[in-house]
């Protein structure tokens, strides 16, 4: 494992349980902490794409990277902010 990510992890779970005022946290809330931080790393990796405008890439029909990045985000954040039905279908043709 990665330990930088390791530690920014179990920072993410630590500052949960100050905010919760409990050391004993739901499973929910844990795994909403650590979703939350991976899609603050990836986020921070569509980012590096000079043409992503507010969690998009307005070239997304030439990037597959990047739409396949925003996939991602968007199926664990459920926000249509990463894609439009029109992405997803591509992304679904893309992948038969």
């Amino acid at each position: 494992m990665n330990k930088i990510w390791r530690d920014e992890v179990a920072f993410a779970i630590s500052a949960a349980k100050l905010k919760n005022e409990s050391i004993y946290l739901d499973d929910h809330i844990i795994a909403e902490e650590i979703l939350g931080y991976l899609v603050k790393r990836l986020e921070g990796v569509l980012e590096t794409c000079l043409n992503v405008e507010a969690g998009r890439c307005m070239t997304w029909w030439k990037h597959e990277e990047c739409l396949s990045l925003q996939k991602i985000l968007f199926d664990i954040t459920e926000d249509p902010k990463y894609m439009t039905q029109e992405m997803i279908n591509e992304y679904n043709w893309n992948k038969l």
